[in-house]
């Protein structure tokens, strides 16, 4: 395991599933705003809101998200904003007009309305009155954007790896602590074999009050004693899953879902120490160690 300045190296590959990045860019009259919000999520889900002329770019736009986002609920914002210097181009449909003031006037006369229509009732009639995008989306609009949605994305991702960071410090804790938990088992567990011959003296004792006894049942029940209280194989596969976690911790690849593995066999192997446990202290330390893993797997919740 590689350390830094006595602490165990955490790898970009842990970050936080919460976060927001954001990105303003201005070219041509034209200003780009991107923002971006994550929350904890089992899967990648693209929600997003964009203006009406970057549609056709949808699943550009997802695309771009899904390679560098692997899990959370992502919120996506895109503001286009058209410098004042820049007169709208508004485009007038007089066919559409005349029919609404058509419409209208046949409804004044229907319901006995006095006064005239203006042109502030027509102006009610989006048909009439249309604003055309001042810039159509071609192929250097539509880099620009992904460009500023990229931007974005670092500047989120920044943010998840540094909540990620904290988080991991604190799941190294928890290992270190696993560890320590499983050093003292393992010294308690030296104290189990006279534990263990008591507990097979008195299981002999009702053998041979059951009735006469059967050297191979003996045997039987001496290697089944054995079995049942030795921790070994537990200890050390807890040891390696300590071990995994933490070199996952020092990777590069999205952690969250193999740290969580890896907590679920801790939790076993701790479970069969705690039923297999002769002494009472073996008992106790078995708790320690599923607490330690229960805190652990709530943080890994947050990771992606």
């Amino acid at each position: 395991m590689d350390k830094e300045q006595g602490k165990y190296h955490i790898g970009s590959g842990i970050a936080s599933m919460t976060g927001f990045g954001r990105c303003e860019k201005t070219f041509d009259g034209l200003r780009i705003t991107v923002e971006i919000r994550s929350v904890n999520n089992r899967h990648c889900d693209i929600g997003m809101r964009i203006p009406r002329e970057l549609n056709p770019m949808e699943s550009a736009v997802r695309d771009l998200v899904r390679k560098r986002i692997y899990r959370g609920k992502i919120n996506l914002l895109i503001v286009l904003e058209y410098s004042t210097d820049n007169e709208a181009l508004v485009t007038i449909d007089f066919n559409a007009a005349d029919t609404c003031h058509r419409t209208l006037k046949e409804l004044q006369q229907k319901l006995a309305v006095p006064g005239q229509i203006t042109m502030t009732e027509l102006l009610h009639f989006a048909d009439v009155f249309t604003k055309q995008p001042e810039r159509a989306l071609d192929e250097d609009l539509k880099a620009r954007v992904l460009d500023t949605i990229d931007a974005a994305l670092s500047d989120l991702i920044a943010m998840r790896r540094s909540e990620g960071s904290s988080l991991a410090e604190d799941l190294i804790k928890r290992v270190r602590e696993m560890v320590k938990i499983r050093s003292q088992i393992e010294g308690q567990a030296k104290e189990q074999p006279q534990k263990q011959m008591e507990k097979l003296l008195e299981r002999m004792e009702l053998l041979v009050s059951s009735g006469p006894l059967d050297p191979g049942r003996l045997e039987q029940e001496m290697g089944f004693m054995a079995d049942r209280l030795d921790i070994t194989e537990e200890c050390v596969r807890l040891e390696s899953h300590n071990q995994q976690f933490l070199e996952t911790i020092a990777g590069e690849e999205s952690a969250g879902k193999r740290l969580g593995f890896l907590l679920q066999e801790m939790n076993r192997e701790a479970n069969t120490i705690s039923s297999k446990a002769a002494l009472p202290e073996i008992s106790h330390l078995a708790v320690s160690l599923k607490e330690e893993i229960e805190r652990a797997r709530e943080q890994i919740q947050n990771l992606e």
